[in-house]
């Protein structure tokens, strides 16, 4: 699969139910909410200016920057709430998977987590010491249907359980851990393919 220049929009700021997405002050994504993931949109390679505003309050500017694209990469950028204010994560999708095989990474989103660790269930680590807003590299599987746990990094402490994640032929994914809605406890987990 070719990777073209591109970004979508993954919301995961638990406490702002919808958000509008502006790129260069032109409306991208409307009423996004809550854990949704935009499709992507192609773009050429450059500096562009990401605003988000409050769906509901068009006048309330809740977070700007200006987010370097280099040609050749697919982003997703996580609208995230860092405490107080919101802010963006952009990260890197690698769409390339040999044929018949599958890949995917761990990205930790919550405030209640820490750092952690990400093991197959009862046995081996797969994933070592993400700390909130951090991202794992990609790890190469065969096509399969797993159970995942997540821990406090170095213990067997099981903080989450992720059952039966389904990983397909030729494709990558990442795995997100965000806060719930209420944003006092982890409560969701999110497998999303780079599509």
């Amino acid at each position: 699969m070719s990777t073209q220049t591109s970004i979508r929009f993954f919301h995961a700021a638990p406490t702002i139910p919808f958000v509008n997405i502006y790129v260069n002050g032109a409306l991208l994504n409307e009423c996004l909410s809550h854990t949704k993931v935009s499709e992507y949109i192609p773009l050429t390679e450059g500096q562009y200016r990401i605003d988000a505003y409050q769906t509901d309050d068009t006048d309330k500017l809740l977070y700007s920057a200006v987010i370097p694209i280099i040609d050749g990469h697919s982003y997703t950028i996580a609208i995230t709430k860092n405490r107080s204010e919101l802010q963006f994560v952009p990260t890197i999708d690698d769409m390339e998977v040999p044929r018949g095989e599958t890949k995917f990474r761990v990205m930790n989103l919550s405030h209640h987590l820490g750092t952690i660790d990400v093991a197959v269930t009862g046995g081996d680590v797969l994933f070592h010491s993400i700390s909130m807003n951090e991202i794992s590299t990609y790890m190469a599987i065969v096509p399969m249907k797993v159970n995942l746990e997540v821990r406090p990094t170095g213990t067997r402490n099981v903080l989450l359980s992720i059952v039966r994640a389904a990983f397909t032929a030729d494709q990558s994914y990442t795995i997100y851990l965000l806060d719930s809605a209420e944003g006092h406890s982890l409560a969701e987990v999110l497998l999303i393919p780079h599509i």
